[in-house]
């Protein structure tokens, strides 16, 4: 492994463990994820990308990444496909946008450096009490066992541990064995969702949203709820929303994730654009 390389690597830890600043995709929402897809609602207008923006994208075969690179193009954007992201080509980063899985676009992230424009990790804690509709909020991992299990628990810098349902103490213990106590974690009451919906959106507009689990014959419940969380959030950059439908027939957020590395889940492709647009953008310089 080369010194560049090696270094690269070792950002790249220090995000996945929270020592850095950049926020990362939940571990239920990894770009590929396929189902049935069963309502689609598209943004109206087709978009019209800086013919110089170029999306970076993996060269493997996939289904959202093809759709998603083929509208890109059809919208003006150049597309290129990297494959050794960790010595990508030469590009100009302000004109980058990166749409992939968690380590190919925070590695290249690194490399470039680039911005990845992603909603703040503790974002859902401050949601309304109408979008939620059940019992959520954080902990250090050492206060857990004190809670009223079963929890459905989470690391708050996803990826350090599996998030799950927990019954007992013990068996989050064996899971997390090697933290530290004063990781912080998300806990919520366990519910059951009997359907699902991702929502695209930026500057506090829905662009695209589609039902991948469960019967959903209309988008407006769930699209309301997207719209109500839009209006309670400071954030106003791009975000991909889940929300899911309990059986007895309420919205609710599920949970809330960057663009960047979110699959489509049947979203239409020219209407997620213009959010993954503005996913990527030129690292801040110095004030």
């Amino acid at each position: 492994m080369d010194l560049n390389w090696f270094l690269v690597f070792h950002n790249f830890q220090l995000r996945v463990h929270g020592f850095l600043t950049a926020p990362a995709l939940s571990d239920r929402n990894y770009l590929g994820r396929h189902h049935s897809m069963q309502q689609t609602s598209p943004m109206p207008t087709k978009p019209q990308l800086d013919p110089r923006l170029i999306l970076v994208t993996p060269p493997s075969a996939d289904v959202e990444r093809d759709a998603v690179a083929t509208a890109w193009a059809d919208a003006g954007g150049e597309v290129v496909r990297v494959d050794r992201f960790w010595q990508p080509p030469e590009l100009d980063p302000t004109l980058v946008r990166i749409y992939g899985p968690h380590t190919f676009a925070l590695v290249l992230a690194e490399v470039w450096p680039i911005e990845l424009v992603s909603p703040p990790y503790d974002l859902i804690l401050g949601l309304p009490d109408d979008v939620l509709l059940r019992r959520m909020g954080s902990c250090r991992l050492d206060e857990v066992g004190a809670l009223p299990l079963p929890l459905f628990v989470k690391p708050l810098v996803p990826k350090l541990f599996t998030a799950a349902v927990y019954d007992d103490p013990a068996s989050i213990q064996e899971e997390t064995a090697g933290l530290e106590g004063e990781t912080m974690v998300v806990w919520s009451e366990p519910r059951r969702f009997v359907a699902e919906v991702r929502i695209f959106a930026t500057g506090r507009a829905i662009h695209a949203a589609s039902a991948y689990e469960g019967d959903v014959p209309n988008l407006d419940a769930a699209t309301a709820v997207g719209r109500r969380v839009l209006e309670n959030i400071a954030y106003d950059g791009p975000l991909v929303l889940d929300v899911g439908q309990f059986d007895d027939g309420r919205w609710a957020v599920i949970e809330v994730n960057e663009a960047w590395g979110a699959g489509l889940n049947g979203c239409d492709a020219e209407a997620c654009v213009p959010v993954l647009g503005q996913a990527t953008r030129p690292l801040a310089g110095p004030a």
